[in-house]
């Protein structure tokens, strides 16, 4: 019997962003369930997909990711996101964590730093 790929959402306004978190992750024998531009198709792709982990842009255009995070975790606490976040605003980055996600990390990153941080998540559930 195969074993289940693990289901990751992408949320992020970058397309580039997009395609290269799921290049990383299909080559990393994850499965890309799905990918949102904003936060209200974030939402609603969580609720419909059902993904094992969740990233996070929390610089979505004009949408208020923090919110976003906050709506998934309280549905359900300690559900693996990673919150990602531009190097310049590390202050959103803490207050994702400060609200109960369970890992994060800065843009842009090395491919291995980004499948560090989603085996972390996993490992925390």
């Amino acid at each position: 019997m195969e074993k289940k790929k693990t289901s990751v959402l992408i949320c992020d306004d970058a397309a580039f962003l997009r395609k290269i978190m799921r290049d990383t992750l299909e080559k990393n024998d994850f499965e890309v369930v799905g990918e949102a531009a904003d936060s209200q198709q974030a939402l609603e792709q969580f609720h419909r997909l059902e993904p094992d982990v969740v990233l996070l842009d929390l610089l979505m255009g004009d949408t208020d990711s923090l919110e976003t995070l906050r709506q998934i975790l309280q549905e359900r606490p300690r559900f693996p996101v990673v919150s990602v976040c531009d190097r310049g605003a590390p202050n959103l980055l803490a207050e994702a964590l400060k609200l109960g996600a369970p890992g994060g990390i800065f843009k842009p990153f090395p491919p291995e730093k980004l499948l560090d941080q989603i085996h972390q998540v996993l490992n925390t559930r």
